[in-house]
């Protein structure tokens, strides 16, 4: 701010003919970008990726598991069933 302050007027508007040119502001935004891009990185990452296949695999055995003892369950019910008269 200080060296806004001791801008001539003539600097001053040539400055702010620069920032409202559009390649200006562009290069600007780029910039921002890119720097907000390296301080908040991707939340998805190569190590997250394994560690998400494994938990899958686990609850789809785990599943598969429970559907074969509910199979085997109500064979056995409909056994006891018709069996005992």
């Amino acid at each position: 701010m200080d060296d806004e302050k001791k801008l001539s007027r003539s600097e001053y508007q040539r400055l702010q003919e620069l920032k409202n040119n559009p390649e200006f502001r562009q290069k600007e935004r780029q910039r921002v970008e890119k720097e907000y891009q390296d301080e908040h990185p991707t939340r998805s990452s190569s190590s997250e990726q394994p560690e998400k296949t494994n938990k899958k695999s686990k609850l789809n055995q785990f599943l598969n598991w429970t559907i074969v003892f509910l199979v085997i369950a109500i064979v056995i019910v409909f056994l006891i069933l018709f069996l005992l008269p």
